[in-house]
């Protein structure tokens, strides 16, 4: 069994700051190939096992360069602030 356990505090300190964020409706998901693809088209690799407090899920991340200047990088669910690769 997979599962995608997204950070429901995240969303939820968005939400409060009037911010609204992609969820996992917007990433297709191939399960032939066992990868996601964003809203922009780029590929979201396994990046193996994450423990967040008592659940465990699989990480999915694309390359940093894919993200310089998409145009959905607000509403994307991680987004590194200035001085970082984004």
């Amino acid at each position: 069994m997979e599962a995608v356990i997204p950070d429901e505090q995240l969303k939820e300190r968005d939400r409060r700051k009037g911010k609204e964020k992609f969820d996992i409706r917007y990433f297709k998901y191939e399960k032939n190939d066992y990868y996601y693809i964003c809203p922009n088209g780029k590929v979201l690799s396994c990046r193996g096992t994450v423990k967040l407090n008592w659940n465990e899920g699989t990480k999915y991340q694309c390359k940093p360069s894919d993200c310089k200047g998409c145009p959905y990088i607000d509403k994307c669910l991680h987004t590194k602030k200035k001085g970082n690769k984004y």
